[in-house]
């Protein structure tokens, strides 16, 4: 059917870019992370609008016929301002290149089929992705109080103006998540490109470590606490990029985490499968089970290690350290981490609530002494 929809359309395919098995999951996976996001945020009463900036749109449509990020997450928006007519849902695109623009109104157009909920408002504008971000710092006041996600989705590190996505993040006043597609194999392929360091404020970047700390640097920036980053690889298990997730809540990184296990099946990265444009491996809670028994272990001695000597360590910053640096979601922390090191003896519950299955609500100590010690 999506084929046929170029045809319908009468879209030039030559202004159409080509999808490979990485894009396919890229794709998957912002969509699944808006789905749950848009969950959370429909249900809030203080959230009067939500927001999905795609600063960096394309045409909508890849050759093969598959739709882009834009347009997966119009059809979310679609049902979601359907069900809630109270709230106000923005899809602001942003690409460019004109004829782009213009292909990606027409399939807006073609898929709704001119039932597009009133309370849905799509605004399209064609600029260079840095004018984009410096408009939409004054552009974000007029929404009204919301919950937004940016969405950044460059083909190499010379596009986008790192400091001027800081200066967007810095915003007073808004609630702002980010999605950034960092091209890490660009750096290594031409490291020595000098765009690369005008692209990040002038700054010397001599390896790839030094191309992620400047990044998480422009990034934790405002309200923004927590950072992540999901690398995709080739078929020869190079990296090719990181999807970087910034989020001032820790609820958003709850939710990434969540997307990760349902789209990747919790494995460390995705990677290409040779021949193939859809991975088809079977998925069951004992694979999942061997998955999360992998990582534990590791999870264990970092938390440890970090919170060494630390009394009353809140569950909160537990969970948070956790989720940020590795590859455990919210739901494995209790029985995968808690519970064994409660058990070795490396740390201690002090059990504050009255009820003892509580770790949500308690506070536990990494300088306690077990029996045998």
């Amino acid at each position: 059917m999506l084929l046929s929809l170029i045809d319908k359309l009468g879209i030039n395919v030559s202004e159409l870019d080509d999808k490979k098995e990485q894009t396919t999951y890229k794709i998957k996976y912002v969509a699944k992370y808006v789905e749950s996001w848009l969950l959370v945020n429909e249900n809030r009463v203080d959230v009067t609008s939500i927001n999905f900036i795609d600063c960096m749109c394309n045409a909508g449509i890849y050759k093969d016929g598959d739709l882009s990020t834009a347009i997966e997450i119009f059809k979310l928006f679609i049902l979601a301002a359907t069900s809630h007519p109270e709230k106000t849902f923005n899809l602001l695109l942003n690409d460019n290149r004109a004829e782009r623009i213009e292909i990606c109104s027409q399939i807006i157009t073609e898929i709704s089929d001119g039932h597009q909920p009133s309370n849905l408002v799509v605004s399209s504008v064609c600029q260079d992705v840095n004018d984009y971000l410096m408009g939409l710092q004054n552009r974000m006041s007029c929404l009204g109080f919301g919950s937004t996600i940016l969405y950044v989705d460059p083909y190499n590190l010379t596009t986008v103006d790192m400091k001027k996505l800081s200066d967007f993040l810095k915003q007073k006043g808004i609630y702002c998540e980010l999605l950034l597609n960092l091209a890490t194999q660009h750096f290594v392929r031409d490291k020595d490109d000098g765009r690369i360091s005008q692209c990040f404020a002038g700054l010397s970047i001599e390896t790839k470590d030094d191309l992620l700390r400047a990044t998480e640097s422009f990034l934790r920036v405002g309200a923004i606490n927590h950072v992540f980053r999901y690398q995709f690889h080739n078929v020869n298990d190079v990296e090719l990029y990181q999807i970087v997730f910034a989020t001032p809540h820790l609820r958003g990184l709850e939710k990434l985490k969540d997307a990760i296990w349902e789209v990747f099946k919790g494995k460390e990265h995705h990677r290409n499968i040779k021949g193939s444009t859809v991975q088809t491996t079977l998925w069951n809670e004992t694979e999942k089970e061997d998955r999360v028994s992998k990582y534990a272990p590791d999870a264990c001695d970092m938390l440890t290690s970090h919170f060494s000597g630390q009394t009353s360590v809140g569950y909160g910053d537990i969970e948070a350290y956790i989720i940020e640096n590795t590859m455990l979601a919210a739901t494995h922390i209790i029985q995968s981490v808690l519970k064994p090191l409660i058990k070795d003896c490396r740390i201690e519950k002090i059990n504050l609530v009255g009820n003892r299955n509580n770790y949500h609500d308690d506070k536990y100590n990494f300088q306690f002494q077990g029996a045998d010690e």
